[in-house]
């Protein structure tokens, strides 16, 4: 059992350019594992933002391997962000020639420890450049949500929209020791939301969370928040990029398990909690 860990955030302004992308999101890895990090964690659609569809297609097995790959070179452990991927977790297509908006979670051997598909998502109108999104035109939703525990800490990856659903944390009578949020929030919803649920998430499952976002102006126009960051389980920022920058950023921050038993022993919000939890009681 691992006593501490190193995760880092990594905050880019991914296009539609897979080979760019992956080129970015490799230095800033570098720079993560040369600070020390056991972990990093990629933002949303971090290898192709806004690309067509057939990019899509033929793009997603060179990224998976990718991923394993660099976990490798690193030997850090690497939550994928989100890959738009052809198949269901158990091979089968996914219907109406759409997509699973996949987080693969990696361990620093490069092995697949885990993987989950995106359950919330994003039809919304939203007052920007764009107007509205609607991701259910290209992605089917997940099943459910996963969680994967390595060296004694628990995990559970979520993407984006997730974050505004806190149910997703909560199928379980034990929370997840660390919370890992790929996303791609707009400047106008980051502005008013991102750090409030990301805090928020933090407080009510008495967990960390490491929310690795897009930020700046993208090829397409897009403008994505930015402020990549980490919150502690009393809800206290730990590290934050303030500043979005298409040189993309990695925010990094020690992870500490007694801090963490500290605050779930001081208030012990899981074991009083009774409501959603009567029915698996009986």
């Amino acid at each position: 059992m691992t006593t501490n860990i190193v995760v880092a955030a990594i905050q880019m302004c991914s296009g539609p350019e897979v080979e760019n992308n992956l080129s970015q999101a490799e230095v800033l890895m570098r720079k993560a594992a040369e600070a020390g990090a056991d972990w990093v964690v990629l933002p949303e659609n971090f290898a192709a933002l806004d690309a067509p569809r057939d990019v899509l297609a033929q793009a997603a097995p060179g990224i998976v391997e990718w991923l394993s790959s660099q976990a490798r070179r690193w030997g850090m452990g690497v939550v994928g962000g989100s890959v738009a991927l052809p198949d269901r977790p158990d091979g089968a297509p996914v219907s109406h020639d759409r997509f699973r908006s996949a987080c693969l979670v990696m361990d620093s051997q490069g092995a697949l420890i885990a993987r989950y598909d995106k359950v919330h998502l994003f039809d919304a109108q939203v007052a920007d450049g764009r107007g509205g999104y609607r991701e259910s035109a290209l992605y089917e939703p997940g099943d459910g949500p996963v969680t994967v525990r390595h060296r004694g800490w628990r995990l559970q990856p979520i993407i984006c929209y997730d974050l505004r659903f806190p149910e997703i944390l909560r199928q379980d009578r034990t929370p997840p020791d660390w919370v890992a949020v790929p996303a791609a929030f707009t400047a106008v919803t980051g502005a008013r939301h991102w750090s409030l649920l990301v805090r928020t998430r933090a407080v009510e499952n008495q967990c960390y969370v490491v929310a690795a976002n897009q930020g700046g102006r993208h090829p397409s126009g897009r403008e994505t928040w930015g402020h990549s960051m980490i919150a502690g389980p009393d809800g206290e920022v730990l590290a934050e990029q303030v500043v979005a920058s298409e040189e993309g950023a990695v925010v990094l921050s020690r992870l500490a398990r007694a801090h963490l038993h500290a605050v779930r022993e001081a208030m012990p919000v899981a074991v009083h909690r009774r409501y959603g939890m009567l029915a698996a009681d009986q």
